[in-house]
């Protein structure tokens, strides 16, 4: 990474954080507790994308979904069980 990319992250996430203080003016934070919001909040911000993801690899069958107790959505690769060798 280039210093000037460098410099621009820096500016994107400054930008972030003020803003996430402008919205919580009560808050204070640690900068593990910082790093675990910022994480957090886009997670949530991509959640939509991550389950069309998801669901678009259901539909080409590279992905099993399972529903599970209350409503659970559960994603794994369903790998074929190799015939018993009697």
């Amino acid at each position: 990474m280039n210093q000037q990319t460098r410099q621009e992250e820096i500016k994107t996430l400054a930008r972030v954080i003020l803003e996430f203080y402008k919205k919580n003016p009560e808050a204070g934070e640690t900068v593990d507790g910082i790093i675990y919001w910022l994480a957090r909040s886009r997670y949530d911000d991509s959640r939509d994308l991550v389950q069309a993801a998801l669901d678009y690899m259901v539909d080409r069958g590279e992905l099993v979904k399972k529903v599970l107790k209350e409503h659970t959505l559960y994603f794994y690769v369903e790998v074929p069980v190799p015939p018993s060798r009697s």
